[in-house]
């Protein structure tokens, strides 16, 4: 009987050793570079979202009590005031149009009733409001049209309860 063949294991030189450490390097090395490429992506990306120029674009509301956007979309309409800005410099002059309760009362827009919510980065969303008996929104006999859109919208202002940050559609009632 012959003996059974021997398989003889590949032997490993030094330089076959070494070509596979530097590729493992390489390999960890590329690896921590995009780790780190990623986490500044995401770094600068929350920079950037906390820019008062960006959140005014793009309407939502920076935290804080001067953080409302100087405009937003609700059901693909967009409402404005073009004196509120998310404290950005590009604000008009003056004050930003705000009413009190007193003043939505004598005017017929009260009461009001939560409508949506405005995003706020890192804090909680501020609820948008409209009148309960809007009357661009008459029709029918009945106070709601489904495919209307309120002429204005109304925002509480964070930092003075009873007052609402008036937000108009544009073209006006």
């Amino acid at each position: 009987m012959a003996a059974p063949a021997t398989v003889r294991e590949p032997v490993m030189t030094m330089t076959t050793m070494m070509t596979t450490q530097r590729r493992r390097r390489r390999w960890g090395r590329r690896v921590a570079l995009g780790v780190v490429a990623v986490v500044s992506l995401a770094a600068l990306g929350v920079v950037a979202a906390a820019q008062p120029a960006v959140a005014n674009t793009f309407g939502y509301a920076l935290p804080g009590t001067h953080g409302l956007p100087g405009h937003f979309s609700y059901q693909s309409v967009w409402y404005t005031d073009p004196v509120a800005c998310a404290d950005g410099s590009q604000c008009l002059p003056g004050g930003p149009t705000r009413d009190s309760r007193l003043t939505l009362a004598n005017d017929g827009s009260w009461p009001l009733r939560q409508v949506a919510t405005l995003p706020t980065l890192f804090g909680s969303p501020h609820p948008i409001y409209e009148p309960v008996h809007d009357l661009s929104m008459a029709g029918a006999g009945t106070p709601y049209v489904t495919d209307a859109h309120p002429w204005m919208l109304y925002i509480e202002d964070p930092s003075a309860p009873g007052w609402y940050y008036v937000y108009q559609r544009p073209g006006g009632p």
